[in-house]
């Protein structure tokens, strides 16, 4: 399926995009809420009786609400779908003083001669025992999984919203 250097450099990426991801998460969070909040009132007795929009306007409007509500739901699950991958990789690494140092390096993206130094070990060492844990932890099924979820975010993240969320 994919060679050893190959699993590394697919870790390597997307576990450099991981804050990322949760900022994209966050702000999906965000959006979601203020979409939810203009579907609450668009059904509010207040706004019933100020503006005197036709029903079918109103509907109009609930349909465009609701196909950005999935929109927005599908991208939250897809990207909470490749967070949880990333820590699942690191969660399967059966030593636990590799699962830090591959956090710290891979995620946190602290240098290996820095991490070399605080643990007091050969940068060369640390690097060939730090592969080694994280290809066993990089298994044939991790690799499909990833593959399923960079597919499916990936579609996600290209959907269209049907109603901006600028317009209100």
């Amino acid at each position: 399926m994919y060679s050893k250097d190959e699993r590394i450099r697919i870790f390597r990426h997307e576990s450099n995009l991981y804050y990322s991801y949760l900022h994209k998460i966050r702000t999906t969070e965000e959006s979601l809420q203020v979409l939810v909040n203009w579907m609450n009132n668009i059904h509010s007795p207040e706004l019933n009786d100020v503006r005197t929009e036709p029903k079918r306007i109103k509907e109009d409007r609930m349909i465009k609400f609701l196909e950005a509500k999935d929109v927005l739901e599908d991208r939250l699950a897809e990207l909470n779908r490749m967070v949880s991958w990333i820590r699942k990789v690191i969660d399967n690494i059966p030593f636990t003083g590799y699962r830090l140092i591959i956090w710290q390096s891979y995620v946190e993206k602290i240098p290996l001669n820095t991490l070399s130094a605080t643990y007091e070990l050969s940068p060369k060492i640390l690097g060939k025992n730090r592969k080694n844990a994280l290809l066993h932890a990089l298994t044939d099924r991790m690799m499909y999984e990833h593959d399923a979820i960079e597919v499916s975010l990936s579609r996600a993240m290209k959907r269209k919203l049907s109603y901006k969320l600028e317009e209100q």
